[in-house]
Order: structure tokens, then C-alpha cells, then sequence
């Protein structure tokens, strides 16, 4: 996972670095999207006053991550709609305590006139990604599997001598030469030994 604030873009200060960052670039993995969550309890009933509606909503975001196997760590994007601006320190506080990390989501907090629900002050939006379970190297793995099928569908349809020119090029990418190699077999010997994925 990759924090982005770079210099060309606002400095974010020091007292908000553990609730927010400009941009979270996710590697690849299981990507959990949760739909807006307000505070209402398992029971059905909505909290009364804005600090309780946030814990609810939090901790209902909360149970949706352990059900998917989850962490708050997993966070990559999360958006806070209130209803009134008044409740932006509230917000403030309760995330300096609750939600606070080293690397923080991506975040965004709008204020609108009124949310789908009449009594609800606060709704919550995230998208989670669960790191690969086989970690980078496995994500390098896939990503030149498909690097490789999108060049194996290109060459579809090609002679024979176009389809050992995409050979070529998959060899060239890897840092090959086609004569360290002599057969197919060989070849693919080379290809699967090349790949960051042992």
C-alpha cells in the first residue's frame, strides 16, 4: 500500500496525518465496497444524537470488515456525509480516536441538506482492499499473466511467425534474448523462472 502526498499537492498537516492522506494507490487484492452505513443498530433503531450515530455507523462499518475478513487497515477510501456543520469537530475527534493510522484512507467529508433516512446525521461510505494474501510478488505474478494473455490475444488469429514474434516481445520485456533459448519447452523453463513470482 502506497501513501501519496507529494509535493505538488498541499502539505497535509501534521494533527491530520493519521486520519487522512490525498490518495491510497491499493495493490492487488480482494476489494470490499460498503455501501453507506448510518447509525442504526442491529435492533433497527436509529441513535438519537450525531456522536452516537457516528459510533454506530462505525461499528457497523466495522462488523461488514470482520465479515469479509477485513481490518480497519484495509481502509483505502472513506466518505463522511453529514447534515449539519456543526458536527465536523465532533467527526474530527471521534476519527482521532477510533479510525487514527499510520497510513489513513483516502478521505472525503461533505455536508449535505438531508440524507435517504429523515432522522439519520451521519452516513458512511468506505471501499476496503485486502492486501493479496500471497503479497507482491504474487501481484507481480498476475500482473505479467495478463500482460502475457493480452499479447497471446493480440497474436490470435496471426500466422504461426507472428505468434513467435509476440514470443519475442514477452522475452524482450523479460530481459531474454531469444538465443538462450532452443525449444518451446525451454522457453517456457526461461518465462516461469524470469517471473517475480517463486
Amino acid at each position: 500500500m502506497t501513501t501519496l502526498n507529494p509535493p505538488t499537492v498541499w502539505a497535509v498537516p501534521d494533527q491530520a496525518r493519521t486520519i487522512y492522506a490525498h490518495a491510497r494507490e491499493a495493490p492487488l487484492g480482494r476489494t470490499l465496497f460498503v455501501s453507506g452505513q448510518v447509525g442504526v443498530a442491529p435492533d433497527g433503531r436509529m441513535r438519537a444524537e450525531f456522536a452516537e450515530q457516528l459510533g454506530q455507523a462505525m461499528a457497523n462499518v466495522e462488523a461488514l470488515l470482520a465479515a469479509a475478513g477485513m481490518v480497519l487497515a484495509d481502509l483505502r477510501k472513506v466518505t463522511f456525509i453529514l447534515t449539519r456543520t456543526d458536527d465536523l469537530c465532533t467527526l474530527e475527534r471521534v476519527r482521532q480516536t477510533r479510525w487514527a493510522s499510520s497510513a489513513p484512507a483516502a478521505v472525503t467529508v461533505l455536508v449535505a441538506a438531508a440524507l435517504a433516512r429523515a432522522d439519520a446525521l451521519v452516513e458512511i461510505e468506505v471501499t476496503a482492499v485486502r492486501h493479496s494474501v500471497f503479497g507482491d510478488r504474487a501481484a507481480g505474478l498476475l500482473w505479467w499473466i495478463a500482460r502475457w494473455a493480452r499479447g497471446f490475444a493480440a497474436a490470435r488469429g496471426r500466422p504461426l511467425s507472428r505468434i513467435n514474434e509476440q514470443g519475442d516481445w514477452l522475452l524482450r520485456d523479460l530481459g531474454l534474448e531469444r538465443s538462450d533459448i532452443q525449444s518451446p519447452a525451454e522457453r517456457l523453463d526461461e518465462l516461469r523462472r524470469a517471473i517475480p513470482f517463486q
